[in-house]
């Protein structure tokens, strides 16, 4: 008689656990960054409001990357978020580096590292606590 063993299921690729979730956050920043930059040229919102309009449309766009990150992983949703969340300020850093040739410590780095490993860890265990439905 065979027996029959379940195969145990295989961990998510790169590309599907870091990117995929790494560049739909960057995605979810520029459309809400590019929609801001709208409402102030062409609304009645003003530049003042910018600056915290930016650290949110961050906030949310990490919490959203870690959420799936984590479960995509599976297991440690506070490491899983921190671990994104840094790696989505890192990578932001190194883009503005890239385009801009440099980045003033005081308003980005500073401000959003602690946003971006706080927000991380809350999306990070939210993605392993909160179940898929079966259907």
């Amino acid at each position: 008689m065979k027996r029959l063993t379940q195969a145990a299921p295989a961990a998510p690729g790169f590309f599907r656990s870091v990117l995929k979730p790494l560049i739909l956050s960057f995605a979810i920043t520029l459309l809400s960054l590019g929609i801001l930059a709208a409402c102030i040229a062409f609304g009645p919102v003003t530049e003042n409001a910018a600056e915290p309009c930016i650290l949110l449309s961050v906030a949310v766009s990490i919490f959203i990357g870690a959420f799936l990150f984590s479960r995509a992983h599976g297991s440690r949703g506070l490491l899983a978020g921190l671990f994104f969340g840094l790696l989505y300020i890192g990578v932001s850093v190194l883009t503005a580096l890239a385009f801009f040739g440099s980045v003033s410590p005081e308003t980005s780095f500073i401000k959003r590292l602690p946003i971006g490993a706080i927000t991380g860890m809350l999306g990070g265990i939210m993605g392993v606590n909160i179940r898929k439905k079966r259907r």
